[in-house]
């Protein structure tokens, strides 16, 4: 920022409407918030053990958490947002993303800059890795009761992720990012449904609007699937009839979906009378 590279310059290839879809579905494939619902389990679990189960108490820590954690995740990709927007007159539209950033980097700081630049991104990988493969682990262990230890769990988890991140970056992305195109929408709906809990009437409504999510979510995965090589099929026809719903070409076919699923799903429960599961009484 005090030294750029090069002055501001806007895309040709989009609109501000379109760089913010653009900018918003790409945002699928850092997995932030499926990766955030898993790791906010780890540290509750770590809260409680603290000593941290005063509801007020425990409020205020994880308020700040979550500031700091926004503010910190503002800097970095709002960051990567201002270097990249300075280097439209020195690459081509179709450069590959990692390319893109390692050599921005190295023009604009040397390779010391690129040093730090790859010890980050370690950090940041390693890091979320562990978390997830010990998230993973515990919960194969516990999916087999017992059959497949935590330790073997780990292991092949982690020989798993090594072997698919040696197929580089391009192709890994093809892969996760249908992956994520599925785990994102509904991790969406989760997310606000569980801020609003105490608006939700009962389980029926959870149910709905997650399966929703999810159903519509697949068909989104299986055309970027299509799109990136990855299957090679014909569903042309298919995507016309998702098409017709609305928000479905802006790629937001599950929105208005999820919120029918929402109501039916409630509406189905309260006709059945099935109570809804209790929420955890925090102490006073």
């Amino acid at each position: 920022m005090v030294n750029p590279i090069d002055t501001l310059h806007s895309s040709s290839i989009s609109t501000a409407k379109e760089s913010f879809l653009n900018g918003f579905f790409t945002g699928y494939n850092t997995g932030d918030v499926g990766t955030g619902i898993i790791c906010a389990g780890m540290f509750i679990t770590a809260f409680r053990e603290k000593g941290y189960c005063n509801k007020q108490e425990y409020n205020k820590m994880m308020l700040g958490i979550i500031l700091v954690g926004f503010t910190l995740l503002f800097v970095v990709y709002a960051g990567l947002a201002y270097l990249g927007s300075q280097g439209v007159n020195y690459y081509s539209l179709d450069v590959n993303a990692t390319f893109l950033l390692t050599d921005l980097v190295k023009n604009l700081a040397g390779y010391e800059g690129s040093f730090i630049l790859a010890v980050a991104v370690i950090l940041a990988c390693l890091t979320t890795a562990i978390g997830m493969i010990a998230t993973a682990g515990q919960w194969v262990e516990a999916w087999f009761k017992g059959k497949i230890s935590y330790r073997q769990a780990s292991l092949m988890i982690t020989i798993a992720i090594f072997m698919i991140s040696c197929l580089g970056v391009s192709n890994v992305l093809k892969i996760s990012g249908s992956i994520f195109m599925i785990l994102f929408p509904m991790s969406v709906v989760l997310t606000f449904l569980g801020l609003g809990k105490k608006w939700v009437p009962n389980d029926g409504a959870w149910k709905g609007a997650v399966w929703v999510a999810f159903i519509m979510s697949l068909f989104a995965a299986l055309n970027l699937a299509v799109m990136t090589g990855l299957v090679n099929i014909d569903i042309s026809g298919l995507m016309n009839i998702i098409n017709q719903i609305p928000l479905a070409k802006q790629g937001f076919a599950w929105l208005i979906s999820t919120i029918l699923g929402y109501v039916i799903g409630a509406v189905i429960y309260k006709f059945k009378k099935k109570e809804s599961i209790a929420y955890e009484v925090w102490d006073n």
